[in-house]
């Protein structure tokens, strides 16, 4: 018996305790949060700061310009009429292609029935 009242008397300091601390809890688990998170952070924004030094500490550049570029004189761009056009007309042809096979087919059928 003096066991079993030991033990509530620790659950009861344990209840307490935790009564005492939950307000703050959830704060300080965000609060882990934001420093995991920063942390990482700062990890990244060290690796790239290597980057960038490597990059500017290296005597030649990554780009070499072999040849100039040349202003176009006419700009090039794709013949949307002439394509949506024959699309189209292509779209028609194969659809009356389509249209005459199955009427031979269906008169085949109908001339092997009679």
């Amino acid at each position: 018996m003096a066991k079993e009242a030991g033990a509530l008397n620790k659950e009861a300091k344990a209840k307490s305790e935790l009564a005492k601390y939950a307000p703050v809890l959830a704060e300080l688990k965000q609060l882990d949060q934001e420093v995991s998170r920063l942390n990482d952070q700062i990890s990244l924004d060290k690796e790239r700061l290597k980057q960038l030094n490597a990059t500017y500490s290296v005597p030649f550049t990554a780009l070499h310009i072999v040849e100039e570029a040349d202003i176009p004189v006419q700009k090039s761009r794709p013949k949307r009429l002439i394509i949506v056009l024959l699309t189209s007309l292509c779209g028609i042809m194969l659809s009356f292609l389509a249209v005459f096979v199955l009427d031979n087919i269906r008169n085949l059928k109908y001339n092997k029935q009679a």
